[in-house]
This record gives structure tokens, C-alpha cells and sequence, in this order.
């Protein structure tokens, strides 16, 4: 700090010298305005100079590095409760044609692959789509986790031509949708 202050000392005595030029009876050439420039860029130049040296002393704000990797923790993550995985289509194969107003059965097999066991509290319900008539419809039996059953739905072919999907899936007892949709994809001439 101290260079800084005896550098812009000495620029100002010459900046001050450089003004008071003794006039003489022979024109010349005004010097003062160009040795100001070059004080100026002196200064400029050991003020960038002074102040990238006191930067480059100055700590660095980067953090260290750790020299030992840490080694990650190994986790299981728990499967959810409640979750479905759609398996196969055990009737009704997608673009089955059905005809205006017919009635049909449609059975998913799925696999419970969540934690808990499904009980009768639990219901296959409407996801989206085309409803085709189809109302909710309770488990008759108990699901334990990893076991595959058949989930069946009456529904009925719509009266107007057409290609139909419908999308259902299950809902635990209180009333939370989980798991896949399963769908159901007809054609009525």
C-alpha cells in the first residue's frame, strides 16, 4: 500500500511540473497535456500491478480438497406399501373387436410389488379413458407382496363405431390410486 501512495506522489509532482512550462519566445510544441497522459498510464499501470500482487498474497477462497475419498453409503430403498405392475392381459387382447353394446369380461393378471399386502379393502377403480360402463371392484382375496393375481372387470362396448381405451388401476383402503394403470383397447365396428 505504501508503493501505491509513493507512486501517486511522484505522478502528481510530475503531473504538477509537467503544467508549469516557462514560455519561450519560440513556438514549440505544448508537452504538458502528452507527459500528463503518460503519468496517467504510469499510474494506472502500477496501481493494476500493486493491487494483483496484493491479490495474489490474499488467501484463496477456494475450499481444500479432501485427499481421502469418502465412500458412499450403500442403501436399500424399501419398496412402497402399496404398488402394482400390470404382467400380462389374460382376456380381451388390445384391438379385440367387439360389437355395439356387447358385454365382456376383461381379467389383467398383475404382481404386487409393494411391501404390504393387499386385503379386500382395497379396489380395482377407473383410471381414464373410456369407462365403458365399468364400477370399482373390490379384491376378493388377500395379495401378499410378490404374488400375481387376476383382476377382472364387467364392461360394455359402446353403440357408436369406434376404437376405445380405458385405463384402471388399484386403490388402497383409503382411497389412494397406486401402482401401473392397466388398459383395456377395443374396436367396435
Amino acid at each position: 500500500m505504501n508503493k501505491i501512495l509513493a507512486v501517486i506522489g511522484f505522478a502528481a509532482i510530475l503531473f504538477l511540473s509537467a503544467c508549469t512550462t516557462a514560455a519561450t519566445a519560440n513556438p514549440t510544441v505544448d508537452v504538458g497535456p502528452i507527459e500528463t497522459m503518460a503519468v496517467q498510464t504510469i499510474v494506472a499501470e502500477i496501481t493494476e500491478t500493486a493491487i494483483a500482487e496484493e491479490t495474489q498474497n490474499a488467501p484463496s477462497p477456494t475450499p481444500e480438497v479432501p485427499t481421502e475419498t469418502p465412500t458412499p453409503e450403500v442403501t436399500n430403498t424399501p419398496a412402497p406399501c402399496a404398488d402394482a405392475a400390470w404382467v400380462r392381459d389374460v382376456t380381451i387382447a388390445d384391438g379385440t373387436t367387439m360389437q355395439p353394446g356387447e358385454t365382456f369380461v376383461k381379467t389383467w393378471a398383475v404382481k404386487n410389488t409393494g411391501s404390504c399386502t393387499w386385503r379386500d379393502s382395497f379396489y380395482l377403480i377407473f383410471g381414464y379413458g373410456d369407462k365403458m360402463g365399468g364400477t370399482e371392484v373390490a379384491l376378493s382375496s388377500d395379495v401378499e407382496p410378490g404374488q400375481e393375481t387376476n383382476l377382472s372387470i364387467t364392461l360394455t362396448a359402446p353403440q357408436k363405431a369406434g376404437n376405445y381405451f380405458g385405463w384402471w388401476r388399484l386403490k388402497n383402503e383409503w382411497g389412494v390410486p397406486f401402482g401401473e394403470f392397466f388398459g383395456v383397447t377395443i374396436t367396435v365396428p
